[in-house]
């Protein structure tokens, strides 16, 4: 920890692994991936209540309640989320225990209102691995440019898997946030466009990440693209096995500089190192440029253009092909003519011919 901290002092390098040692809860983010683990601040720990008028629907590892209003939406999520609870429990190696209750909220004000904690004001999503009990707003009341709602709950229900696992100690709340988004599939563009800002302002203040992720949604999406992209880089470096045996070291109880050390062989100042000259080998101003919305529509215009050209190359190759057939067909054509008026079988022209233009009934006849 002594060399983790000397390396932070020698520049922001260092930093971007220092985010995610030292924040700790789970908070929902801004932007695409909207989702929290369980909130500090509770008002009473009263278990998973139902509000009164809800349905229930049931599933073998889940349970839906909803309101009459979303029981079809409620449905549709309960059918694709109850076998991914086996799937992702499998996955991260530990039993997703006993069925974990959803709620759907019908607005934001029920949302908060129906939850035995307090969340941030942007927080799309919440988990409770304690109680076993996952909350989430219905589409209205989720606002635009937001993640579909089956991955927003897959986010959740990995957040439920790992807590109970670490229980009845908590998960780094990088490490919460890192698998969640990982195995919910948001390592995305939105993730890189996050990344660009640690390029531009650097890192945040380790003394505002010492109990939980900054309440500005900016610095808070910063710290969760952070942290999945430390897991992706890490099993992209060091192997597939590389994130499921440090997870397992830190459930265990070794420190992150320990299970760093065992996992990939080097010191977790290096590995920190070699994590962040890809941001600090870059300009600010150029991750400035490759994080912003316009060079995304850039880059995309870029692929259509390109697109085009290999439509239009492939298509001029087979009218060349096409045309290179009806000359041979011409010339073959001509030569039967010329031959209809000599002695000579006909049997033998028609063969001649179709066996040239690999006709099918070349075939036929010589049979």
């Amino acid at each position: 920890m002594v060399g983790l901290i000397r390396s932070l002092r020698s520049g922001w390098s260092a930093g971007l692994l220092g985010l995610l040692l030292f924040a700790s809860p789970s908070l929902a983010q801004e932007g695409p991936s909207a989702s929290a683990p369980p909130p500090t601040e509770l008002r009473a720990h009263r278990g998973a209540e139902v509000p009164a008028g809800w349905h229930t629907l049931q599933g073998e590892h889940l349970r839906m309640h909803t309101s009459e209003r979303h029981l079809r939406l409620g449905q549709a999520l309960l059918d694709h989320a109850d076998p991914r609870v086996p799937e992702l429990s499998e996955r991260l190696g530990w039993p997703g225990g006993p069925p974990i209750d959803v709620f759907l909220a019908t607005s934001d004000a029920e949302f908060r209102r129906i939850q035995p904690g307090t969340p941030p004001g942007w927080a799309d999503a919440t988990a409770y691995p304690g109680l076993g009990a996952v909350y989430l707003r219905a589409p209205q009341a989720r606002g635009g440019d937001r993640d579909p709602l089956t991955r927003v709950l897959d986010h959740e229900l990995v957040h439920i898997v790992v807590g109970r696992a670490f229980a009845p100690d908590r998960a780094p709340t990088w490490l919460q946030e890192g698998l969640a988004q990982l195995h919910a599939g948001q390592h995305d563009l939105h993730a890189i466009r996050k990344l660009a800002g640690a390029a531009v302002s650097g890192p945040i203040p380790l003394d505002q990440l010492e109990r939980a992720f900054p309440k500005n949604p900016h610095a808070a999406s910063l710290a969760y693209a952070q942290s999945v992209d430390f897991l992706v880089w890490l099993e992209r470096e060091y192997g597939d096995e590389a994130v499921p045996e440090l997870v397992e070291r830190l459930r265990r109880g070794e420190s992150l500089p320990d299970a760093i050390l065992a996992v990939t062989g080097e010191p977790l100042h290096e590995v920190d190192r070699r994590w962040t000259r890809r941001f600090t080998g870059v300009s600010g101003a150029v991750w400035s440029v490759l994080g912003s919305p316009d060079f995304m529509w850039l880059l995309a215009a870029l692929i259509g253009v390109a697109a085009m050209f290999v439509v239009r190359f492939r298509q001029r190759q087979r009218r060349a092909v096409i045309r290179s057939r009806e000359r041979k067909e011409r010339e073959l054509l001509g030569e039967l003519w010329t031959h209809l008026g000599q002695p000579g079988s006909p049997e033998e022209d028609r063969r001649r011919l179709f066996s040239s233009l690999d006709h099918p009934s070349a075939r036929e006849s010589s049979d």
